[in-house]
């Protein structure tokens, strides 16, 4: 891969769906490649969002470490709503733990929305811990 970086591969270009190298690599828990890719320039904020999505504790900490946004809108989504959809509760506490904004719109929905419709009680049970504010 450093090779192909060396040579002038283009980071953060996108597949016809929108899925960069980046992406490719945090849907796949690759760490080592998220690192690499991170370090060469990829667009942490979107990789941040399958990151969580898919529950990926170790890459959305390493995202976190390297700067990415945690309230940055990608594809319509944040990170926030990504893991509250999948019930990653272990992402949640972790983007809470680090400030991120619970109350962030995304394509008219929110983290605490989310998290009712899918009956994630334990996970509004984070979002509404006052002492998390």
């Amino acid at each position: 891969m450093s090779l192909l970086l060396d040579r002038g591969a283009d980071v953060n270009r996108a597949s016809h769906r929108g899925i960069t190298a980046l992406v490719a690599a945090a849907k796949k828990r690759h760490k080592r490649v998220v690192s690499l890719l991170l370090a060469r320039g990829g667009n942490a904020n979107i990789a941040l969002v399958v990151a969580a999505q898919q529950g990926y504790h170790g890459a959305v900490s390493l995202l976190l470490d390297q700067g990415a946004d945690m309230n940055a809108v990608a594809h319509d989504t944040t990170a926030l709503i990504e893991a509250v959809r999948k019930g990653h509760k272990d992402i949640v506490s972790l983007l809470l733990d680090r400030g991120v904004d619970m109350n962030m719109v995304a394509h008219d929905t929110t983290a605490l929305i989310e998290a009712v419709q899918g009956w994630y009680t334990d996970v509004v049970s984070l979002l509404l811990d006052p002492n998390r504010s």
